[in-house]
């Protein structure tokens, strides 16, 4: 937050849900589910290039993407 403060640029906040989840979860346990957590939040740090760029767990099946944008 502070680079992007001083470089006067973009701060982009992404919320992502998994629909459904729950059903998941439910049909398949809760182990097959956290390997579906795990894949995707690995999928979303390989496209999360840039140091400062942050990828984390929100809720349950919820992630946050924070980054500096490039435009709006």
């Amino acid at each position: 937050m502070s680079s992007a403060n001083r470089g006067h640029e973009l701060l982009a906040l992404v919320i992502i849900g998994i629909d459904h989840f729950k059903s998941y979860n439910d049909a398949f346990s809760h182990s097959a589910g956290y390997v579906v957590l795990v894949a995707l939040a690995n999928l979303l740090k390989i496209q999360m290039k840039r140091g400062n760029d942050a990828v984390f767990r929100w809720g349950g099946e919820e992630f946050t993407l924070l980054y500096q944008g490039k435009s709006e």
